[in-house]
């Protein structure tokens, strides 16, 4: 059965490489803008308040819409990371079997 399996635990060698590369790269990735964007969801934020006392509703509503989608992209960016972590492991039980 070993002999069956050499061939694909040798050719995951390579994808288990770029997997950790890229898990690598994206969590120092997603850390590095989480501050940024953070930053910059506070600044949308206050600019909100600042329209919602103005009364400049419409405003409001482009500014909520615009800090659900940084939201959205900031934890859609977390999950893949997540996903290439998992899959990476996945192949690396694979490996060991």
């Amino acid at each position: 059965m070993w002999l069956l399996k050499l061939p694909f635990k040798i050719l995951v060698i390579p994808v288990i490489l770029l997997l950790e590369v890229f898990w690598v790269l994206g969590k120092i990735m997603t850390n590095l803008s989480a501050l940024v964007v953070g930053i910059f969801m506070l600044f949308i934020f206050l600019v909100g308040i600042f329209c919602a006392f103005q009364g400049q509703w419409g405003n409001v509503v482009f500014l909520i819409g615009v800090e659900m989608a940084c939201l959205v992209l900031q934890y859609g960016s977390m999950i893949l990371v997540d996903v290439f972590g998992s899959i990476n492991h996945l192949l690396i039980k694979f490996l060991c079997s």
